[in-house]
This record gives structure tokens, sequence and C-alpha cells, in this order.
């Protein structure tokens, strides 16, 4: 769930609401984040159970543990929830995910250095803008990390992604518009089938070496 207001993808919490009922209990709902202040980020947490908090911006790492601190509980969750209880989980402190944008001369050691408390290390192509940038980024950057820390981004599609697997073996991948449909805000069913028909076949290929 994207909660950054300059990306076409934004939500707003009440559509975000809306949407975190639906969601089933073996999905991971993750809440994205660019420079927010830290309440906003904690009302978020609370009001939506966030299994995993998602930074995109340049906030520091006390700015981030602000964000994701343990908080008491508060009346003010869904009117819907006796007081004090939250119909998605504990107000705990979030498990984070750091994206660093990678530039060409970047080294990914010293870059995430300061997030040695995240849970995975999200990779993607460097743009003076925030959000994803539909671009890729050269793999091999990225081998001095601990694969099971990275969720690799940057333009994959369906023609791309078994490569980044294969090159990289990353906890996960992250794809937007390599499955959008003719708006940002829709994803095409046969982009993600092609996708994922693609991931499963790499994982294959990977388990069998």
């Amino acid at each position: 769930m994207v909660f950054y207001p300059k990306s076409p993808r934004f939500l707003h919490i009440d559509d975000a609401l809306v949407l975190r009922h639906v969601l089933p209990s073996y999905v991971a709902c993750v809440g994205l984040f660019v420079n927010a202040d830290p309440a906003v980020v904690r009302e978020h947490r609370s009001k939506l159970g966030l299994d995993v908090v998602q930074f995109h911006g340049d906030e520091t790492m006390s700015q981030i543990s602000k964000s994701v601190a343990r908080e008491k509980h508060s009346s003010n969750q869904l009117s819907s929830s006796p007081a004090g209880t939250n119909p998605f989980g504990s107000s705990h402190s979030s498990p984070f995910w750091r994206a660093l944008r990678v530039r060409p001369d970047s080294d990914l050691i010293e870059l995430s250095a300061p997030y040695t408390a995240a849970e995975a290390l999200l990779l993607d192509a460097h743009s003076e803008t925030f959000g994803g940038t539909g671009q890729g980024f050269d793999w091999s950057q990225a081998k001095s990390l601990p694969p099971d820390r990275i969720i690799l981004a940057g333009g994959l599609d369906a023609d791309s992604v078994a490569q980044g697997i294969s090159a990289l073996r990353p906890f996960a991948v992250d794809v937007s518009s390599g499955i959008q449909a003719e708006h940002a805000r829709a994803k095409s069913p046969g982009r993600m089938e092609q996708f994922m028909a693609a991931v499963q076949q790499a994982d294959f290929l990977k388990v069998s070496r």
C-alpha cells in the first residue's frame, strides 16, 4: 500500500482500510512511505495493522526508529472494534524494509551500514524522484550483500526477473510497472501471470542446481 502522496498509486488511509478488511491473513500488508512524519507512519501502522513498513525516502535510522517504535494502545482504532484493540494485529514495533537507490558508483556495504536492523534491503535504481523508477541497475553491485536480505526491484518484468533471480538469488522480488495495465493504479492479469510463471521457473532452476 503506497502512502506517498506524489505517487499515482497513492492510497488514502480510508481507502486502505477498505482493502485491509478483505486482505487474506496469509498475505502480508506492507505500507510504503517516503519521508513521512513518524507520527503519520505510527498512525497508519496502528489503524491498518501493517505487517511491514517500507521506507523509500531519505529517512535516517533515527527517524525510522521513531516510526516503528512500540507504542501504547489507544482508543482511536476502527469504530467497529472494541476500544484499545486492533482487528489486524498488535501495535508492536513493525519490521521494516529499507529501500536503497543504487547509483552506478554506489558502495552498497557503506550505503546499507546504518540499516542493520532492517529485515530486508530493497534495491532499486537511483532517481532524483522517489518511488519506483521502472529502470534497472547493475546487479553485480549487490553481490557484496547477503542474498537473504535482498529484495530486488527496478524495472523487473516477465522478461528480466529470471535473470535477476539467477544473478542474486534474492529473498524476494518487487514489481509494479512491470505488471501494470494501461493505468498506473491497475494491474494486468496477463502480465501478472507471465511474471509469476517466470519467477516460479527461476525458483525451480535455482533449487535444482
